[in-house]
């Protein structure tokens, strides 16, 4: 909204990217870690009603609390990649939003 507001783009308005980096993070990482928390839930749903002799042995309460901040971590490790220079967050078209950057790749 401070990209329209100040009818900037999103690497303009602070300096050395800061607002698009901060703006691909959070983007990244709260999509990410909904999927993931998304993916666990629909996992745990098809094993209890599926595969129940397996659900009631295998599935604990602990092994519930240990998906969580797995999840967690995992989104944290993954949307750090482009702070730790493993790639490159890029502005995208119209410039009010960024993302992880894709290089250009050909195919024959």
């Amino acid at each position: 909204l401070a990209s329209y507001a100040q009818n900037r783009t999103l690497v303009a308005l602070g300096p050395e990217r800061r607002v698009c980096t901060y703006f691909a993070f959070s983007m990244t990482f709260f999509s990410l870690a909904t999927m993931l928390m998304l993916f666990a839930m629909a996992l745990e749903r098809y094993l209890a009603i599926g595969h129940p002799y397996f659900y009631q042995r295998r599935v604990t309460r602990r092994s519930g609390l240990a998906v969580l901040p797995t999840i967690y971590i995992a989104s944290l490790l993954f949307c750090s990649l482009p702070l730790l220079d493993h790639w490159k967050y890029a502005q995208y078209s119209p410039g009010t939003w960024c993302f992880i950057g894709h290089k250009q790749t050909t195919y024959l």
